[in-house]
């Protein structure tokens, strides 16, 4: 039997080796741009945010002092969203406060979503074009190949909402998690007479890297309470940019507390009792849809089972005895 040269494998394969090398470099920057939006962000990052976020705070207030427009800005992709008047859309808005309620508060988060929807599913469809073409997964047949092409287009457009959806949930986890202490830091803070502001203020400190999602909300709502014009709109910003029920009671009892001058600390342990009776009745209400979520699984994978443990050796006997 002769054998092949080694060249002439290679050069039969180089398509599917290219395949492979493509995909390999993919998914390794695929893995690293996760991480990089997934990672904790160090004390001196955030830091350097809210140093953004207050100077912002004061060119608004100066712009709105002055009555006059700021310089645009000279990235790329805000350009664009200028250009075309997509900055100013109901819709962009409604797409920016989705992207903070994610966690992605950069000044280009919009244009990069912009752009990611239209990178995406291009991206994705070529992916998908150099496989069935590598593999021969469309058998030679147009209509299988568009049918392919057309089912990854779908799927590249619908990945970025699938990444800021993922995102909004681990954000809102982390954030309802750390609720529960932080509205005992705000108790003490409160008892020992701290102002609302330098109490959010000590109590994001004081969360740091343990709960830094929570801390950076905290330490953004501070600096508005002392550069809005409004008490009340610094923190309705803060329900808006997490999007959490629990969030918005702990706004709406904070707003009530500045209008009527009910004591801080007296509101934030109503409040956190309240938190607790919910979370509570929440895992009553779990415990109790277990009977129900479990059948389905025990009829397909526990029933089966045990019938032919128990009838198995009955059915063996029967057939044996009529096979004599």
């Amino acid at each position: 039997m002769r054998q092949m040269a080694p060249a002439s494998i290679f050069a039969e394969n180089v398509d599917l080796l290219a395949a492979g090398l493509f995909f390999l470099l993919t998914f390794v920057s695929i893995v690293y741009l996760w991480r990089g939006i997934h990672a904790r962000r160090s004390v001196a990052t955030r830091r350097e945010m809210l140093r953004r976020r207050r100077g912002k705070l004061k060119r608004d207030a100066a712009r709105q002092e002055r009555g006059k427009r700021s310089p645009r800005s000279g990235a790329l992709g805000r350009e664009l969203l200028d250009r075309f008047r997509l900055s100013k859309d109901t819709q962009a808005k409604a797409i920016e406060q989705k992207l903070h309620q994610a966690g992605f508060n950069h000044a280009d988060a919009l244009p990069v979503y912009v752009l990611s929807r239209v990178v995406a599913p291009c991206v994705v469809t070529a992916a998908a074009y150099v496989l069935v073409l590598s593999f021969d997964l469309a058998q030679g047949k147009p209509i299988l190949l568009a049918g392919e092409l057309l089912l990854a287009a779908i799927i590249g457009a619908a990945l970025p909402d699938f990444v800021v959806a993922r995102a909004t949930a681990s954000r809102r986890e982390q954030l309802q998690d750390a609720l529960p202490d932080a509205l005992d830091l705000l108790v003490i803070c409160a008892e020992a007479g701290l102002s609302l502001d330098n109490a959010l203020e000590r109590v994001a400190n004081e969360l740091g890297e343990a709960a830094s999602a929570l801390s950076d909300e905290l330490s953004i709502t501070a600096l508005e309470l002392n550069f809005l014009p409004s008490r009340k709109l610094a923190l309705e910003n803060l329900g808006t940019r997490t999007g959490l029920p629990t969030i918005r009671s702990l706004v709406g009892t904070l707003i009530q507390s500045e209008k009527y001058g009910t004591p801080l600390a007296q509101s934030m342990r109503v409040l956190s009792a309240e938190l607790r009776e919910q979370r509570m009745l929440a895992a009553e209400e779990k415990a109790a849809r277990l009977p129900a979520t479990l059948t389905v699984p025990m009829i397909v994978f526990i029933l089966p089972t045990l019938f032919i443990v128990l009838a198995g050796p009955a059915v063996i006997d029967v057939y044996d005895s009529l096979s004599r």
